[in-house]
């Protein structure tokens, strides 16, 4: 069992001075990664930012508009310019990456606090894993805003 052992390091050492004595062959072992991994890493960037935001909501919603200001002051939304009342064709057209309706009541403070508001979400899930990963940023945000009060 030693005596295998021994070989093996000998034939790993013998290798290794192989790779290093040609330059081609040190090209390859050790820039050629560096390379794809700064390629590959700026061209398969998985982070969702400028996400456009919209919202239909009533003006005396406050709980939206305390959701949406949250939304806003992250690095993941930007406010979305839209035109026309239709949040669905403000998805589709493009306009708008995400939309929260409100209920045509509005929501108070006291509804969040028993889980009883009406919002509903929209989201562009042409790319699904971004449609994902915009979920999870609405959750984060819902989750640290309604834990504080």
């Amino acid at each position: 069992m030693k005596k295998r052992i021994q070989v093996l390091k000998t034939f790993i050492v013998k290798e290794i001075l192989q790779v290093l004595r040609d330059s081609r062959m040190r090209l390859v072992l050790f820039v050629a990664p560096l390379a794809q991994l700064t390629i590959f890493g700026i061209a398969l960037s998985t982070e969702t930012r400028n996400v456009k935001l919209a919202i239909s909501a009533p003006p005396h919603d406050t709980v939206i508009s305390d959701f949406y200001q949250k939304a806003l002051g992250t690095k993941w939304f930007v406010p979305a310019e839209i035109s026309g009342s239709d949040p669905f064709a403000w998805i589709q057209s493009g306009q708008a990456d995400v939309v929260l309706i409100a209920s045509i009541d509005g929501n108070t403070q006291a509804q969040m606090a028993t889980s009883i508001a009406k919002v509903q979400v929209l989201i562009n899930a042409q790319n699904s894993t971004r449609a994902m990963a915009i979920e999870s940023y609405l959750k984060s945000i819902e989750s640290k805003l309604f834990s504080q009060g």
